[in-house]
C-alpha cells in the first residue's frame, strides 16, 4: 500500500469485471475509479458516472462494504486522491462526462492506454504542435476522446480540438484552433497548402502598398505569409500588424513573431495623409500658424476616425485667435485668395500670402480701407499701375483732355 492508500501492483481477475488490467478505487461520496497503467508510466484514472455501482461492471451481485472487500475494490479518500494527483505529474484522470458512454465490456483498457500514448508520441514526434501534445491537460482531454473512439485516433483528436475544453489549453501555451486546422492542412492536402502561400502573400502586399502606400521586401512578405499560412494569426490581424510596422503613430502593439522577423531589417515607414494634413493646414490656417508636425498628424487621422475632424476643429480655434474678425467656418484659403485678387487688381501685379501686405489686408477686413492702403502702398513701393491710376484719377478731375496725360509726371 503506498502512502496515498493506492495499491501498486495489485491488477482484478477479469472474470470479476468487465474490463481487464484496471484496479477498482471507491471515494465515498464520490464513487468509482478505474486505474490503469501504461506501458511508459502513465496512470489512467477512468472516473465512472456517480451513478454505476458494483453491479454495473463487476460480476458482484450488490454493491456494499462486504461486496466491495470481495471484488478487491480499494478504498480512498477524496482527499488522499487529490494529493495523489498533485505529486504525480503522469497521473491523468478520464472524466465521468466521457464513460458515461459506453466502453465495450471486455475491452483491455490497459491496451487502450497504451494505443493512446503510443499515438501521442507518435504525433508529438512528427508534428510541428508537440507542445500541444506534450501538454499534460490536453493529454487527459485527448486520452478522454481516445476511450470514446479507441480505434480512431484522429476522431478522438478532431474531437478533443473541437471540444471548448481545449480553448484554455490553447490560450496557456500561445496557440489557436486554426494552427491546429491549418496543420491539418499540410499534413493531409499538399495541393491546397502550397496554394496558401501566394494567396497570402498577395493579400499583405496589397494591404501595404493600398492602404499605407509602402512596398514591403519580398522576404519579409513570405516570412508574413507563413505566419497566416500556420495558422499564427488570420489575415485580419495581420493587416493591423503592417499598420504597427510602417506605422510609427499605429496604436497596435506589434506581435513578438512580426517584431523577430523584422529584425535587422529596415522597413520603408507611410506617408499617406500627409498630404491630406498638408490640405487641410493651407484650407484652415495661414502660413504662420502651420505649426504641427505633419507625419504626427497624418499618423492620428489613419488610426483614429474622430481625429480629422478634431483636427479640423482645433485648427479653427486656432485661427479664431489671431482673426476673430472672420467666421471660423470661412475657409482661410477664400479669405486669402479674395486679398491677392484684390490686391493684384490694384496694383496690376502677382502678390502672394507671403507678401506683408497682405497679411495687413486680411486684418482690416474693410473693403475701403484695403483700397487706400494698396494704393498707399503701390505708391510708396513707386508700383507702376497705381501711379497711372492716380495720374488717370487727376486728369479726369479736371475734364478730359485738361491736363495732357504725357504732361504729368510722377
Amino acid at each position: 500500500m503506498s502512502e496515498y492508500g493506492l495499491e501498486e501492483d495489485w491488477y482484478l481477475d477479469t472474470y470479476l469485471s468487465d474490463y481487464d488490467s484496471a484496479q477498482i478505487y471507491y471515494i465515498p461520496n464520490v464513487g468509482y475509479k478505474l486505474r490503469v497503467i501504461a506501458n511508459n508510466g502513465t496512470e489512467f484514472f477512468v472516473a465512472l458516472p456517480a451513478s454505476y455501482d458494483l453491479t454495473d461492471f463487476t460480476d458482484a451481485k450488490e454493491d456494499n462494504p462486504i461486496t466491495r472487500n470481495g471484488v478487491g475494490v480499494i478504498p480512498i479518500t477524496e482527499d488522499d486522491y487529490d494529493l495523489y494527483f498533485a505529486d504525480n505529474p503522469n497521473a491523468i484522470e478520464i472524466p465521468t462526462t466521457v464513460t458515461s458512454l459506453d466502453i465495450d465490456a471486455g475491452k483491455d483498457i490497459k491496451d487502450l492506454a497504451n494505443d493512446y500514448i503510443q499515438a501521442v508520441q507518435q504525433a508529438a514526434a512528427a508534428n510541428p504542435l508537440s507542445e500541444l501534445y506534450q501538454n499534460t491537460e490536453f493529454q487527459q482531454l485527448l486520452a478522454s476522446y481516445m476511450f470514446i473512439y479507441p480505434d480512431d485516433a484522429a476522431a478522438a483528436f478532431d474531437a478533443a480540438v473541437g471540444s471548448e475544453a481545449i480553448n484554455p489549453i490553447l490560450e496557456d501555451i500561445g496557440m489557436s484552433k486554426a494552427m491546429i486546422t491549418q496543420d491539418k492542412i499540410k499534413r493531409t492536402d499538399s495541393i491546397a497548402w502550397n496554394a496558401l502561400l501566394p494567396k497570402y502573400k498577395n493579400s499583405i502586399i496589397n494591404v501595404a502598398s493600398k492602404t499605407y502606400g509602402v512596398d514591403l521586401p519580398d522576404d519579409v512578405v513570405t516570412e508574413l505569409a507563413n505566419l497566416v499560412r500556420s495558422g499564427y494569426m488570420g489575415i485580419e490581424e495581420m493587416s493591423q500588424q503592417i499598420g504597427a510596422m510602417v506605422d510609427p503613430g499605429s496604436k497596435i502593439i506589434m506581435n513578438n513573431a512580426v517584431r523577430n522577423i523584422l529584425s535587422n531589417r529596415t522597413i520603408e515607414q507611410t506617408t499617406v495623409g500627409q498630404s491630406q494634413v498638408e490640405a487641410l493646414m493651407r484650407k484652415y490656417l495661414p502660413k504662420n500658424l502651420r505649426t504641427y508636425d505633419i507625419a504626427d498628424k497624418a499618423s492620428e487621422i489613419r488610426n483614429d476616425a474622430s481625429a480629422e475632424e478634431d483636427f479640423i476643429a482645433e485648427m479653427k480655434a486656432k485661427r479664431m485667435q489671431w482673426y476673430p474678425m472672420y467666421d471660423e467656418n470661412i475657409a482661410w484659403e477664400d479669405i486669402v485668395n479674395s486679398k491677392i485678387g484684390l490686391a493684384n487688381n490694384i496694383l496690376g501685379i502677382q502678390m502672394t500670402e507671403d507678401d506683408g501686405i497682405i497679411d495687413k489686408l486680411i486684418k482690416t477686413n474693410d473693403l475701403e480701407k484695403e483700397n487706400k492702403m494698396l494704393r498707399e502702398y503701390g505708391l510708396e513701393n513707386n508700383v507702376m499701375k497705381t501711379k497711372k491710376d492716380l495720374a488717370l484719377s487727376i486728369m479726369q478731375s479736371f475734364g478730359q483732355g485738361v491736363v495732357p496725360q504725357q504732361s504729368f509726371r510722377g
